[in-house]
């Protein structure tokens, strides 16, 4: 019994050690209100705080690191640096190239079309966002490395009618919608109300949602597949203690 003990005792240490001698883990920011604000260049909001427990608990290190969700997905996509972002949703795609804890870190409210009154009838005629996405007559704007919809990959493929492939954030784009420079873009819902909070003059544009957006969805941090094993098995377990709930 107490070899066992002292057996399981040695394991624990050795795995706290391999966290505690690994390399600062970066951790993109980027502005995403409410949950991520950058107030005089440092990053604030619920998820900084959040992942600042959870460091703390795991016996991590964090490397805050400037960003925009375009250069995160990169980064990830590359796998090399060892980094985790501030959670994401998860896609069977992005489970090929990225490793996602297997905890809900936050929920993410339902997907929205963004447009002006003039394109609403429009927009609402196609059955599918697929079919929306490949109308050549309407030009949208993106933002670089979100995920988009379910069963829309074929229709991604021509995107010579969309307008500013790497829009920073989610503002941008509708601000783009607002000024007429694209005629739709998808959003959070959330995002969408945080921009008109910011800019009361877009509150002029209108939503409405298809077949194929995504609902109301759980998302889940995202590492690098360059980030050691002991560090990620240290989050994952510190998310666990700390009363995170499995994906479904």
């Amino acid at each position: 019994m107490i070899r066992a003990f002292g057996v399981s005792l040695c394991l624990l240490m050795s795995v706290a050690a391999k966290a505690d001698d690994a390399p600062p883990i970066a951790v993109p920011y980027y502005e995403y209100p409410p949950k991520m604000v950058i107030v005089n260049g440092v990053p604030t909001g619920s998820y900084i705080d959040t992942w600042k427990a959870i460091a703390e608990r795991a016996g991590v290190q964090l490397e805050w690191m400037p960003s925009s969700i375009s250069e995160e997905t990169a980064m990830l996509d590359r796998g090399t640096r060892p980094m985790c972002n501030t959670g994401r949703l998860m896609t069977e795609e992005r489970r090929k190239t990225w490793v996602f804890l297997p905890y809900v870190y936050d929920w993410l409210a339902e997907d929205v079309i963004v447009t002006s009154p003039a394109f609403r009838q429009r927009i609402a005629a196609h059955p599918h966002l697929r079919d929306l996405l490949t109308d050549t007559s309407l030009h949208p704007t993106f933002v670089g490395g979100l995920a988009i919809g379910e069963g829309v990959e074929g229709a991604k493929a021509n995107r010579s009618h969309w307008r500013d492939l790497d829009v920073k954030s989610e503002a941008q784009a509708v601000r783009m919608v607002g000024a007429g420079r694209a005629d739709y873009t998808l959003s959070n819902a959330d995002q969408f109300a945080e921009a008109v909070r910011d800019d009361p003059a877009l509150g002029k544009l209108v939503t409405l949602r298809l077949p194929g957006m995504y609902p109301r969805t759980p998302v889940s941090i995202a590492c690098t597949r360059g980030t050691p094993p002991a560090l990620i098995e240290a989050i994952g377990k510190a998310m666990q203690e700390l009363g995170y709930v499995p994906a479904p």
